[in-house]
């Protein structure tokens, strides 16, 4: 009786279910609707990590759900234009879910979510990708990538045709568009929707991955702001005019060095350390003119925190989640320190022991007036930490190769990479110099700050021996140091017992006596600072800086600067921008061919400055080669054809762009 019962109900329930889906299937708007919905569903369980978070989020927030799934919807309308419309409705569905997914795998890595300037920097992640996934976790990514590309190649051959109404597709996809543009004017004119990011993880959680993810796509560039006229530049210009840089008698060397991920770590509540782990930092700031520097973002960004120092603008005016160094500077030159120095005399370098073309930094640093770029192809005994990041003892030889490379003053942007996450959950293969004594019970927590820690401790004594060196340096220096973000660790503002998650540290030093005005600033003001600090003022928006912070419309000016600069008519500069993208030399020192000696089997290419990035082409036919040391480099002898022959070196990054070759060399 029960089973029969049983049945019954499962008859009735299929013929319901069955004689809804015929009823959907015929109402293609209310079809595409539910498809939105689910797929919106799943990338909130995603994005929030969580399927109960999801469902709560509904819930809480049912009008934003709905609206970002509408957006979705407006997506698969344009199914509705195609005969296959259910392979294409597959299609767009696998595409969001597809994002979601990636946002989910990418936080579990870093702290900030999947934005569009990822793809933009992709090429140059997967050189790194082997850092932050493991072979076996690749491999699982690439054959699911597959499977789904095959269904979706298997569903287009079985899925069937149908007619297109094309006048209800003109209209469900029309109207789709304008009630979304209606909903997005309202919620942000009624701040049920933000104009700005102050966090992108929060606002990806509260207001939806795919408004947040969209906003990243179309919101570029600054906006013109609303006072923004010929009038208003020149009153600002004005009103911050001075000239210090006239009467500048003592012109330092001026080192800014950019710590990766780099903070305090005993600012970290309740955790205790078998010794300090950044004992010499602490002392620095004990010692020196320092304090918090406010930072664009936490966990990743340094190519920001880097625009804001170097031009002194700010990132709060820019798109959401927006990398200028991926936009704007790509095309624009930018006033800048390293332009504002080079009007001093200065020669200007810039140095990072990582890959060049990470955020175009072989590109952009032209745009921003730099005079040569050393990066880690460029440098030799490299020793690398667990996880393959170039340590920073390197770059002690690289600032003092720079610094005599020149009889003038230099200005030295360093940039460094050994406290970069990922940071590995099992413990460290190496012992630990620093232990965690307490305050972290988890242990895949533990050994991932614990590792983390023993690089900063790594960073620190590399800042320590290079004071040590310039101490004795004849010439006078400033050294200024900052982190550029917090590390990728799921922290909030209560973990710490000083600042905040956007308030990293700096400090000032000097070989010779200075007095700076010890306060917090942010990275947009830094420059500026420094600047000020030897008499110097070059650049409109180092004046701004250093004669306006007070005004009640200082923000309003540096916005207005910006956007005349960059996007608008010029004003500041008379129509024309004076800064010229520099001929910048990769390397500080020649890379030079001298001799080719022919000993056995194998040839032997005497000369300076190779790398084992360095790849000998031979007869425009690249050789396999093994690096032997700075002066020399090997082939197999069978390469020469015994005629005339002609050889160049080229520097190649990891994944073969080229950033540099020599002249040919004949013999």
């Amino acid at each position: 009786m029960l089973k029969d019962k049983i049945k019954t109900i499962i008859r009735f329930l299929s013929k319901k279910i069955a004689a809804a889906y015929v009823w959907v299937h015929k109402k293609p708007f209310i079809e595409c609707g539910i498809i939105a919905c689910l797929v919106n569903l799943i990338v909130s369980i995603f994005c929030l990590r969580s399927i109960w978070q999801a469902m709560v989020y509904i819930v809480i927030r049912p009008h934003l759900f709905i609206y970002n799934a509408l957006i979705i919807f407006a997506c698969l309308s344009v199914s509705m234009f195609f005969k296959k419309k259910y392979f294409f409705i597959a299609l767009i569905s696998v595409v969001w879910i597809g994002l979601g997914v990636s946002n989910f795998v990418l936080q579990c890595m870093r702290v900030t979510p999947l934005e569009a300037v990822d793809f933009q920097i992709l090429k140059t992640g997967l050189d790194i990708i082997d850092i932050y996934v493991s072979p076996l976790q690749l491999t699982l990514i690439i054959i699911a990538i597959v499977l789904v590309v095959a269904a979706l190649v298997f569903f287009w051959f079985i899925v069937k045709k149908q007619a297109v109404n094309f006048l209800k597709s003109i209209i469900c996809s029309v109207s789709s568009v304008v009630i979304i543009v209606l909903l997005t004017t309202m919620f942000l004119a009624t701040n049920i929707l933000p104009g700005r990011f102050v966090s992108l993880t929060k606002a990806y959680r509260e207001y939806g991955f795919v408004y947040c993810f969209l906003s990243s796509v179309f919101d570029r560039g600054i906006s013109k702001p609303d006072n923004y006229s010929e009038e208003t530049v020149e009153n600002i210009v004005q009103e911050i005019s001075s000239d210090k840089s006239s009467g500048v008698k003592k012109k330092p060397n001026i080192i800014m060095i950019q710590l990766e991920s780099f903070f305090d770590p005993n600012r970290l509540e309740g955790v205790t350390y078998s010794q300090d782990p950044t004992p010499n930092f602490t002392r620095l700031k004990k010692d020196c003119a320092s304090g918090y520097v406010y930072v664009p973002s936490i966990g990743a960004g340094t190519a920001n925190t880097e625009f804001e120092v170097l031009c002194g603008m700010s990132l709060e005016y820019f798109g959401n989640g927006e990398y200028p160094y991926k936009t704007v500077l790509q095309t624009s030159t930018c006033e800048s320190m390293a332009y504002n120095l080079k009007e001093l005399d200065y020669n200007t370098h810039a140095i990072h022991n990582h890959t060049g073309t990470f955020y175009d930094r072989n590109l952009i640093y032209s745009n921003l007036g730099f005079d040569t770029f050393t990066s880690v192809e460029y440098m030799d005994n490299i020793e690398r930490t667990e996880k393959g990041w170039a340590k920073d003892y390197v770059l002690t030889d690289e600032i003092f190769k720079v610094l005599n490379s020149t009889k003038e003053q230099d200005f030295v942007f360093t940039v460094t990479v050994q406290g970069h996450g990922k940071y590995p959950e099992e413990q460290a293969e190496t012992p630990p110099k620093v232990l965690i004594t307490g305050g972290v019970e988890e242990e895949k927590e533990l050994n991932q700050l614990q590792y983390y820690v023993n690089q900063l401790h790594e960073t620190d004594e590399f800042i320590a021996q290079l004071l040590e060196r310039i101490k004795k340096f004849e010439e006078d220096t400033v050294v200024v140091m900052y982190g550029d973000h917090f590390p990728s660790f799921n922290w909030t503002d209560d973990d710490l017992n000083s600042g905040n998650l956007f308030q990293t540290d700096y400090i000032v030093w000097s070989n010779y006596k200075t007095s700076y005005a010890e306060k917090d600033i942010t990275t947009y003001q830094l420059s500026a600072q420094v600047l000020d600090l030897v008499g110097m003022d070059n650049g409109i928006i180092t004046k701004l800086h250093q004669n306006y912070s007070k005004h009640q419309k200082y923000l309003e000016a540096l916005e207005t600067l910006q956007y005349d600069m960059l996007y608008g008519d010029k004003t500041v500069y008379k129509g024309v921008s004076p800064y010229e993208k520099t001929d910048i030399k990769m390397g500080t020192r020649d890379i030079v061919i001298e001799d080719i000696r022919v000993i056995g089997d194998f040839a032997y290419i005497i000369g300076d400055g190779f790398t084992t990035y360095s790849r000998v082409v031979l007869n425009d036919k690249e050789c396999d080669v093994t690096f032997i040391s700075k002066n020399t480099l090997q082939i197999e002898s069978s390469e020469l054809n015994g005629e005339a022959n002609s050889i160049y070196i080229r520097q190649e990054t990891g994944g073969g762009t080229l950033l540099s070759r020599t002249d040919p060399y004949n013999f």
